[in-house]
């Protein structure tokens, strides 16, 4: 066992000061905490080390498990042309009438026509195997263009997040319950306490100490920040929460999306944004500029 087991873990010393009366002598008393050094070096740092060894283990890990991404041409081509279309509303008031007038009729007449309408493009290697893919495409049913790999996927990097802090948390429970590791250098309210104060059940202890408990928590939060300088922002260490949400909530829509956990129907995505476009009004940015310049009333 550690050598900090040997010792005690945190001795309170109450520093009584006279306030003038001996019956307000109990009352004046404050308690303070001297933390043994000895709990930085075999508790505090052994705990942090070993939080960020297993987030760069965790990113090694989701690297050998991470399943290769078929990129699907017609879909990122879809994609792309809506933020195309979308980028075109929102500056349009940036842009020059010629020039609005003439992306406004290409977007309805090429980018955001009917798929079903477009002519088959011509492949200079294989048109052969080309015009068969298509028209395999065409034929396969939206439950055969589901992904069945994305569920397994999801539950990888479930499993990968939630079964290290489960062991994490429990070797700090088993190994450091009940230790007093710092103390904040700033004072907090009591509603902080419960968050500071896991495991340990002191009701006179100054809110600014924290526990060993604690401290596992504010290292699985806030080192989030530091994967994201040492790894980059797309990571494996970081749980990226929003990502996994998006994704269940892409599998799980229907409608527009052709039914639960099936490709999205571009005839409809190019549809309403063709509905958008054309009932976007266009209104320079520079319109009547001189008369906002100087202030003057603007005549309708």
């Amino acid at each position: 066992m550690f050598p900090l087991l040997a010792s005690v873990a945190a001795t309170a010393t109450a520093a009584a000061q006279a306030s003038g009366s001996s019956g307000s002598s109990a009352s004046s008393s404050s308690s303070l905490l001297v933390l043994d050094p000895s709990i930085r070096d075999w508790v505090l740092l052994p705990i942090f080390i070993v939080m960020f060894g297993q987030g760069l283990l965790r990113q090694y890990l989701t690297f050998l498990m991470r399943d290769e991404k078929v990129v699907q041409v017609d879909a990122l081509r879809t994609g792309q042309t809506l933020r195309r279309s979308q980028r075109l509303r929102a500056y349009a008031s940036f842009l020059p009438w010629e020039s609005w007038r003439a992306r406004r009729k290409f977007m309805l007449t090429h980018a955001l026509a009917d798929p079903s309408t477009k002519p088959p493009r011509n492949n200079n290697n294989n048109n052969k195997d080309g015009e068969e893919g298509e028209e395999s495409s065409s034929q396969a049913s939206p439950a055969q263009q589901q992904d069945p790999m994305a569920m397994v996927g999801m539950m990888k990097q479930n499993l990968m997040t939630v079964l290290p802090n489960m062991l994490m948390m429990g070797w700090v429970s088993y190994f450091f319950s009940g230790f007093v590791l710092v103390k904040l250098p700033f004072p907090l309210t009591d509603r902080f306490k419960s968050m500071l104060q896991r495991g340990i059940s002191l009701q006179n202890l100054d809110v600014s100490y924290v526990s060993s408990l604690s401290w596992f928590f504010i290292n699985l939060f806030g080192l989030r920040g530091v994967f994201s300088l040492v790894l980059g922002a797309d990571n494996g260490a970081v749980d990226n929460a929003q990502q996994m949400m998006q994704a269940q909530m892409a599998m799980g829509t229907g409608g527009m999306m052709g039914g639960p956990g099936a490709p999205p129907d571009p005839a409809k995505l190019f549809a309403t944004e063709r509905n958008e476009i054309e009932i976007t009004t266009y209104q320079p940015i520079v319109a009547q500029v001189e008369s906002r310049l100087l202030n003057i009333p603007i005549l309708a």
